[in-house]
């Protein structure tokens, strides 16, 4: 049975439509540090050269930065200076995070998550895990977990699953793929961005199908 956690998604189609945070939502004084991009759920800026400023509405993000890699230096709910064209996303509160920056990944590391990646699709495809099938997710999670703390325990996935076993697929998608690897500045691989609240994409789905 093959896993459906590589292609879960495709995060670049909803920018289509922008985020779920416009940049005029964000208050005008926290406006001026420099915009280092966007993708779906996040805006991203500079701060200082060492430390970044993410703006999001994304619940999940915010716990993986906070409690699965404790990255997060501080963070605070703000109130946004506009609405949002996306019906129901004003509902959803913005979190206003400050975290370490973090880089593109050098030479050694593109082949360290090249290897990853493989490990990962091998594992969860022989597994059979798969959010779309919830009855079985929570003892197919347990089997992966297993595999990696076996065969793999210095992987930076296995971190990424081991918490996952605090959730409910219903809350989330994941979105595994190289792209989501940054490194610190000291060179340490970093998995970044693997999961998406499922009540916030989804807004995004609803939106970018009335376009069609």
């Amino acid at each position: 049975m093959a896993s459906d956690l590589n292609t879960n998604m495709d995060i670049v189609e909803y920018n289509v439509i922008g985020s779920s945070v416009r940049l005029d939502e964000i208050p005008p004084h926290l406006r001026k540090m420099r915009l280092l991009g966007r993708g779906a759920t996040t805006l991203a800026f500079e701060k200082d050269a060492s430390t970044v400023v993410l703006f999001t509405r994304d619940p999940i993000k915010l716990d993986w930065l906070r409690d699965g890699l404790r990255m997060v230096h501080d963070y605070q709910i703000i109130n946004p200076v506009k609405g949002h064209h996306i019906r129901g996303m004003s509902n959803q509160p913005m979190y206003q995070v400050t975290m370490p920056k973090l880089y593109p990944l050098n030479a050694a590391n593109r082949k360290l998550v090249t290897d990853e990646m493989r490990k990962f699709t091998q594992i969860t495809q022989k597994v059979g895990l798969s959010t779309h099938a919830k009855h079985t997710w929570s003892q197919k999670l347990n089997q992966v977990v297993d595999a990696y703390t076996t065969q793999h325990p210095d992987s930076v996935v296995l971190p990424l699953l081991e918490w996952l076993m605090n959730y409910d697929p219903d809350q989330f998608y994941m979105d595994m793929g190289a792209r989501q690897f940054k490194q610190t500045l000291n060179g340490d691989l970093v998995l970044l961005d693997p999961v998406v609240s499922k009540e916030l994409l989804d807004l995004l789905r609803s939106k970018f199908a009335a376009y069609k």
